[in-house]
């Protein structure tokens, strides 16, 4: 080949080794995104707030949704319920301005049951530069959420038993003072809730009782 077709292979094999350089630091660090994405136990979504870019296998298995399902999909995601858009639009606005948040909410899987979950929002910054790149970290609370209930339930039937004993039931803070006061304290003691609430324990104490009473309570104390 002449000297002109001899330059014109050479320029483009030289575009094309440098066009590899380039773009081979971008693909390393794609695959180590992705091989770190597979290892985690939570549930990851990478989106660049047009679409879905990646999903890992632990989201799959949470939703029911395969990868390929979920590529390249546009807001709203299928997995997101109709009744939590605003919640979202708006945790998303403000992750948008570069906060970090956890928020709850509910997903949709993809047989229609809603399993609810902590979403933490993180925008990847890479050189100091916020970039498009958002990761959504999902972690089933159903767990959480049955223990929270049943932990309610539970301050319910003793608060109903609380108002209803015949026994006095005074309930103090760390410093002394009163926080609950029931009916049957008001009867006993003569002071109704409000008039009590806030006080140190020590105003119901008769006074030559004072000083043990304060004895007792700072062994209390010590005993944590």
């Amino acid at each position: 080949i002449g000297s002109f077709g001899l330059i014109t292979v050479i320029t483009l094999w030289y575009q094309q080794r440098l066009r590899r350089a380039l773009q081979a630091p971008i693909q390393a660090e794609r695959e180590l995104f992705r091989a770190i994405m597979a290892s985690m136990h939570d549930a990851i979504v990478e989106t660049d707030w047009r679409s879905i870019r990646d999903v890992n296998a632990s989201f799959c298995a949470m939703t029911g949704f395969t990868r390929e399902e979920l590529l390249a999909a546009t807001p709203p995601y299928p997995f997101w319920p109709p009744d939590q858009y605003a919640t979202i639009a708006a945790a998303l606005e403000t992750s948008m301005r570069g906060r970090k948040l956890d928020f709850e909410l509910v997903l949709t899987r993809k047989n229609g049951d809603r399993l609810p979950v902590l979403l933490s929002v993180s925008r990847i910054v890479d050189g100091g530069a916020a970039h498009s790149r958002v990761l959504y970290s999902f972690r089933d609370i159903t767990e959480l959420k049955d223990v929270q209930d049943r932990l309610r339930a539970s301050e319910q039937r003793l608060s109903l038993l609380v108002q209803q004993t015949p026994i006095a039931v005074i309930v103090w803070n760390m410093q002394g003072e009163v926080v609950e006061w029931n009916p049957a304290a008001e009867r006993i003691f003569g002071y109704a809730a409000r008039q009590a609430s806030g006080r140190h324990f020590s105003f119901v104490v008769a006074p030559a009782a004072k000083a043990e009473a304060a004895s007792a309570w700072q062994a209390l104390l010590a005993q944590h």
